[in-house]
């Protein structure tokens, strides 16, 4: 489910201004939450539509008109077989592809990153918490410190990314009929009436 987080203040200057705040909590049912909730609060009326190209245009137009956005991530991935910790990251990013993220909870707590496209040869600076916080790295994107315990590289991190794989996967399952879809009720996001549906995409 995608709820309302109180986003706190990045502790050092990051080259980003926040225009507006976006805050999500995404948990391990990602894809089914994002389509479910995302997709139907773009208007502010709830949806009664049970058209997925309806939503997934929405959803692209309203990610079109965002230039900036800060959110709160809740991030927990199964990798070789394991579930590993559930991480709360702060991020802030802006177009094309800037992004800071700092970690606000444990296990990885006071860690923070920056990568923008084109800066720093195209690498991140990144730090750990704790003792470790004075050391920083500058890692390329697909660098083993950074891909260790990440199913995708740090350039997939971001809105703009979901929407586009949420969008490909129900395309290609309404294509081929596989698409199923189950009314859930109302509730309120970000303080806006939303018509709540549950997405069921094929394995493959």
């Amino acid at each position: 489910m995608i709820r309302p987080h109180s986003c706190p203040s990045p502790s050092f200057t990051s080259p980003l201004e926040t225009i507006g705040v976006l805050a999500a909590t995404l948990g391990r049912s990602l894809l089914p939450a994002l389509a479910a909730l995302m997709l139907l609060t773009t208007s502010g009326r709830a949806q009664r539509s049970t058209d997925p190209e309806k939503w997934l245009r929405e959803a692209e137009d309203a990610y079109g008109g965002i230039n900036t956005y800060t959110a709160v991530f809740h991030k927990q991935q199964r990798v070789a077989g394991k579930l590993l910790q559930e991480e709360t990251i702060l991020i802030k990013f802006r177009k094309p592809f800037s992004l800071y993220m700092r970690w606000i909870a444990a296990p990885y707590k006071g860690s923070e990153l920056l990568y923008v496209e084109g800066w720093n040869g195209n690498r991140a600076k990144a730090h750990r918490g704790g003792l470790l916080r004075f050391i920083t790295f500058n890692l390329d994107s697909t660098n083993p410190r950074l891909m260790a315990g990440n199913l995708r590289p740090l350039t997939d991190t971001g809105l703009g990314y979901l929407v586009k794989t949420v969008a490909l996967n129900v395309r290609k399952a309404n294509t081929a009929g596989e698409l199923r879809l189950f009314g859930r009720g109302e509730d309120t996001v970000c303080g806006r009436k939303t018509t709540v549906r549950e997405m069921v995409f094929p394995k493959d």
